[in-house]
């Protein structure tokens, strides 16, 4: 670890986010968030609500159960649409064999905005780029001709889950309590 890890690692550990045990380290309470500050200040907003949704996955097992339902009972073309996207374009580098992972970030893009945004972000920037990077005509044509409303219906179940259990909602992650 360089410098600064090394000091994160420090302060995680003060404060109890995570755990030293039997030589490695375990989860304790509380989560890290993080933006790049080199994003644009009207992508900040996004990503941090984007973050701030696999915070709550990564403590609420509930939630992630709620996930794993959603995302099982997508329609098979929405959830091949989003792995491409993520295999497609060279910027995400995500790991698509890892299905914890490809559930969270499939949960994070449909909360990073409001549920009115969903079908247009889907259908349009995000199936520009997967056209763009060589993505399935016939699969982007399912998404633009349904304005991506299978991925509308995931966000809007995902959404109630939040607002119900942390007073949040998709695109929003200022206001929070704790139950």
């Amino acid at each position: 670890m360089n410098r600064e890890e090394t000091e994160l690692k420090t302060i995680l550990l003060q404060e109890g986010v995570i755990r030293s045990e039997n030589g490695g380290y375990v989860p304790g309470n509380g989560a890290v968030l993080s933006i790049s500050r080199e994003s644009p200040l009207y992508l900040r907003y996004n990503f941090m609500a984007h973050e701030g949704f696999h915070g709550i996955y990564f403590i609420d097992e509930n939630f992630r159960s709620t996930v794993d339902t959603v995302y099982a009972e997508t329609d098979e073309r929405a959830v091949r649409f989003i792995k491409n996207y993520f295999e497609l374009v060279p910027t995400l580098g995500y790991d698509t064999d890892d299905t914890y992972l490809l559930k969270n970030e499939f949960m994070g893009y449909l909360m990073q905005q409001s549920l009115e945004r969903v079908g247009p972000y889907f259908s349009g920037s995000v199936l520009n780029r997967f056209l763009q990077s060589g993505g399935d005509a016939s699969i982007g044509q399912y998404i633009g001709n349904t304005r991506a409303s299978d991925l509308v219906t995931a966000a809007t179940i995902i959404n109630d889950y939040v607002f119900n259990h942390w007073g949040l909602a998709g695109g929003r992650v200022g206001l929070f309590y704790s139950q």
